[in-house]
């Protein structure tokens, strides 16, 4: 799967941490689906974050948390 940067910018790294069973879950399905692990962080931050600007905040945290 290609992943091209449209922006002039360069792409720039954020440490995250997370617990053990969002991480093997994680590698699981970048494992079985070939996708980069990159692409799949990449690709839930923008979703989760348009989440966020199309319903707010505090609906799409308390859907979380459910």
């Amino acid at each position: 799967m290609t992943d091209f940067n449209t922006e002039d910018k360069p792409r720039i790294q954020i440490p995250i941490r997370v617990n053990h069973s969002l991480y093997n879950k994680f590698n699981h399905i970048s494992n079985h689906s070939h996708v980069p692990k990159s692409v799949i962080a990449r690709l839930a931050l923008k979703s989760f974050l348009e989440d966020i600007e199309h319903r707010g905040i505090t609906t799409v945290l308390q859907e979380c948390e459910a």
